[in-house]
């Protein structure tokens, strides 16, 4: 069998939380090699565990989040997506109390796979942009 990122965006999408609510990842997590971390600015979540509680928090914070995928690419072994980081905060999320804002958060992301699994996923995203659609910053 080919490995899924092969397989072109139709095939991978299913296997994936950004495709619809972040709620899904339960169904996502096992996918990913114990080793797989997503390349976040002090972040090391390795494992499926530590993953679904940042996805935890932050669907506290942003009960409504989805992800919008605006394009999507492919090759043997990446899939590359452009997508927007979309919710409404509504609950503390990183020491931030509830503003009631919309966020629309530009967040280009590869995932790297190894067969059908995911051993790598970076995201990409400006933490000005989303501080200043909280309000936090001018």
């Amino acid at each position: 069998m080919r490995p899924i990122a092969a397989r072109g965006p139709r095939a991978w999408q299913p296997r994936t939380f950004i495709r619809s609510r972040a709620r899904r990842v339960q169904r996502f997590a096992p996918t990913r090699t114990e080793n797989a971390m997503p390349d976040a600015i002090v972040l090391d979540l390795r494992g499926a565990a530590n993953v679904r509680e940042l996805l935890k928090g932050l669907l506290e914070g942003f009960p409504d989040f989805h992800a919008a995928i605006d394009r999507m690419h492919h090759s043997e072994s990446v899939v590359s997506v452009e997508l927007r980081m979309l919710g409404t905060h509504r609950g503390p999320s990183a020491g931030i109390p509830p503003t009631g804002r919309r966020i629309d958060v530009p967040a280009p992301s590869l995932f790297k796979f190894d067969s059908d699994n995911l051993e790598c996923e970076k995201v990409y995203f400006d933490m000005a942009t989303l501080m200043r659609q909280l309000g936090v910053i001018a």
